[in-house]
């Protein structure tokens, strides 16, 4: 999935990283005003690491739920299938069980076959 959206997600990430970057500088600068420059680049540094991280994470995290979405609808989809299959197949033996009987009984069997029905009317 993640081919399907690479645009979407690289823009995701660097707004994540953005957001964490941004909040770690006004940190370093605003509140923890009492370190020396090398400590607070050494921070910012590490806070860095930590965005980048963090928007990975989420990314990620997100990836995941869409695949584990994407695999239930498709067993959802697959249930329904085989349902209409099972009700079509028993329709059909329905339908042969009643024209066998017919022609048992030597009397004419005009129904149409399931097939034929169309759009549901039966």
């Amino acid at each position: 999935m993640f081919r399907d959206h690479e645009v979407q997600y690289l823009i995701a990430s660097v707004v994540i990283a953005s957001g964490v970057i941004g909040w770690i500088l006004w940190y370093e600068v605003a509140i923890a005003d009492s370190d020396s420059l090398p400590s607070t680049v050494t921070s910012v540094m590490h806070g860095i690491g930590a965005a980048i991280s963090a928007s990975i994470f989420a990314l990620a995290t997100w990836e995941v739920s869409m695949v584990i979405a994407k695999r239930w609808q498709e067993r959802e989809r697959e249930k329904a299938r085989e349902e209409g299959r099972q009700k079509a197949d028993a329709e059909w033996q329905a339908w042969l069980e009643r024209m066998r009987e017919a022609q048992k009984e030597g009397r004419e069997f005009t129904e149409p076959a399931p097939s034929e029905r169309g759009n549901g009317q039966r």
